[in-house]
């Protein structure tokens, strides 16, 4: 039980990871319209497209494509994701708390994901506002136990000088072939705020730095799901981005907390982004890579 908690912790990484440290700069577009259905905009008529690895250990992993199509002043995107627990071996609890180590065979949990978008941008005379929705649909299963439901969910980007201000909350509802009812999920709620400006001015390290802040919850029990992460950023010519940061379940225990690095590389119109997220599970972290395509 324990561990396939730890495996729902998982399936949110790519959401807090992301909204809390994808890339130093937060690029919009299709990487970012994975966690805010606002990036479907980016900005100007054209497409992105991304794709994104995370990966666990036993196998775990968490496989993303996404792309979005944008217009004037509005865009679309569509998201395809597969979630795998790798092979997660059967045991039997004994009193006393322990397990028996005879061997029962392995299952696997996996989901697949399909999303829509659309967001639509505003602008004001002292600050941007970007808002969207989406709608995706869930497909679960594990042993012989299936589950079919589907996610809400809004978002909104606001800009103002080199201030960017973040908002994203989604509700999922599913049913299940082992309850045989319909069960609502907890919204899920994510706020960030980033900050940059230039540094080293006519120097050949000039770039900009900044700071991003963020914090997460649920509803069901916003005590224990309370999380907070900070990061710092410096970006070089517009080319190379390294960020370091720090993430803490502020009131409880998660398997997230700890250190987190981040590397980033911008050639024209491709982005690559890697990240290496914390794991409380002593001798594992989270690996996250992503790559982004605009046109």
């Amino acid at each position: 039980m324990l561990f396939l908690m730890a495996l729902y912790e998982f399936y949110s990484v790519p959401v807090s990871a992301q909204v809390e440290n994808f890339g130093p700069d937060f690029v919009e577009g299709a990487s970012s319209f994975v966690v805010n259905p606002a990036s479907a905009f980016i900005g100007a008529s054209g497409y992105s497209f991304a794709f994104s690895h995370l990966e666990w250990f036993m196998g775990t992993r968490l496989e993303t494509i996404s792309g979005v199509y944008s217009l004037d002043n509005s865009g679309f995107g569509l998201l395809f994701q597969y979630f795998t627990s790798g092979d997660i071996p059967l045991t039997k609890e004994l009193p006393g708390g322990e397990y028996d180590e005879t061997d029962y065979g392995t299952f696997s949990l996996q989901q697949f994901r399909g999303a829509f978008g659309y967001s639509r941008s505003l602008k004001f005379s002292s600050f941007s506002l970007k808002a969207g929705a989406g709608v995706s649909l869930l497909f679960a299963r594990v042993l012989d136990y299936s589950s079919i439901g589907g996610v809400l969910s809004a978002g909104a980007i606001l800009k103002r000088g080199d201030f960017k201000g973040f908002l994203s909350i989604c509700r999922t509802g599913a049913f299940s072939s082992f309850s045989g009812e319909m069960k609502f999920i907890w919204p899920v709620l994510h706020l960030g705020a980033l900050y940059s400006s230039p540094v080293l001015a006519d120097t050949r390290f000039h770039g900009k730095a900044g700071t991003f802040l963020s914090l997460s919850t649920d509803f069901y029990d916003p005590v224990y799901s309370l999380k907070g992460s900070a990061s710092v950023f410096y970006i070089w010519n517009d080319l190379i981005g390294v960020s370091l940061g720090y993430s803490q379940y502020l009131l409880s225990g998660g398997i997230t907390n700890g250190l987190k690095v981040g590397l980033s590389l911008t050639a024209g119109r491709y982005f690559l982004s890697y990240q290496m997220l914390p794991s409380s599970i002593s001798g594992y972290v989270f690996h996250l890579l992503s790559v982004q395509v605009d046109f």
